[in-house]
């Protein structure tokens, strides 16, 4: 088990509400900002926990830092996590529409739906880990879904480096992403939480 998390109880508190809101059919998005190495994974992954605890369906998607992953990737790895992935399906084939912009619709609109009807068996956390990393198209239906599925019981858990180093295109779509969220910048620890890490001998971990 992982040391409890000292000093993020403010955040977690608003996953935890933000979990709650969801299975009354109230979509949430929470962000956590930061800079690398902050916190923003662990805290997700304790959210996780805490979501499987409270009976939610976990799915996970990361984006790659290193370059040269697909399109869409970590909705790729999301969909992986999905119980009889029919998303995979949409990925791969140009789908019916030759207009590439009725396609990508087409596209979206699968992944929104698959997403609404998994929900509707279990409320879905669904993290997106580094998304200052991420596609703009990966970014794009991020904000397409968390659009579109508003009524249904979801959580979208989403972390990002504070994006000055980003693309533009990357950077603007975080922001519109944003817009929506219930956003955390996640500065240091203070010192108190510091010197409750220090004596909980975590600090050496």
């Amino acid at each position: 088990a992982m040391a409890p998390l000292t000093g993020r109880s403010g955040e977690l508190a608003t996953i935890t509400r933000a979990i709650e809101r969801a299975r009354g059919g109230e979509a949430q998005t929470v962000a956590l900002v930061g800079e690398p190495g902050i916190g923003k994974s662990r805290l997700a992954a304790e959210a996780a926990a805490e979501a499987t605890r409270a009976g939610c369906f976990v799915l996970w998607g990361r984006a790659w830092e290193a370059g040269g992953a697909p399109a869409y990737w970590p909705w790729r790895q999301l969909a992986a996590t999905l119980p009889r992935d029919r998303i995979a399906g949409l990925w791969s084939g140009p789908g019916a529409a030759t207009d590439p912009e009725q396609a990508r619709f087409e596209l979206f609109d699968g992944v929104a739906q698959t997403v609404a009807e998994h929900a509707r068996k279990a409320p879905l956390l669904c993290i997106f880990d580094d998304l200052h990393a991420a596609d703009v198209p990966s970014l794009e239906l991020v904000g397409f879904a968390t659009r579109h599925l508003r009524t249904s019981p979801v959580v979208w858990l989403v972390t990002w480096r504070d994006a000055e180093g980003s693309h533009a295109r990357v950077r603007d779509q975080l922001s519109r992403i944003a817009r929506e969220a219930t956003v955390h910048r996640l500065g240091g620890l203070d010192e108190a939480a510091s010197n409750a890490l220090i004596e909980s001998g975590f600090a050496g971990a």
